[in-house]
């Protein structure tokens, strides 16, 4: 099973956000997104929607799309789960850590976490 990790806050559903969620599930058997609280979600946001209703907002769009195969989880650190598992990480290029503009690659962030 080849499993996909990715995360943002999604305070907005945009269309970089979409691209990226349909390339997740397009190489990905299962995809785990992973939706950021707390710190993580404030850093650079003078204001953020509370978690619940990021991850309905999420949840309606997933559906629309007959995305099923999926886990949603809260991210508080920037590693994640993707730190302890074999998984392939997208990222939109936004963030701090850039794999690509969404491409799909192994997870480097932390060199330990796994090996090719």
């Amino acid at each position: 099973m080849r499993r996909v990790c990715l995360g943002g806050t999604f305070e907005v559903l945009h269309r970089g956000h979409e691209a990226l969620l349909g390339r997740a599930f397009e190489v990905g058997d299962h995809v785990f997104i992973g939706i950021t609280d707390g710190a993580l979600a404030r850093r650079g946001r003078k204001r953020v929607s509370a978690f619940a209703s990021r991850k309905r907002r999420l949840q309606a769009f997933l559906k629309k799309q007959g995305w099923t195969s999926h886990t949603l989880g809260r991210l508080t650190d920037e590693a994640g789960p993707a730190a302890r598992t074999e998984a392939v990480v997208l990222d939109d290029g936004v963030g701090d850590q850039s794999f690509g503009g969404g491409f799909a690659r192994p997870h480097r962030r932390h060199r330990d976490a796994i090996s090719e």
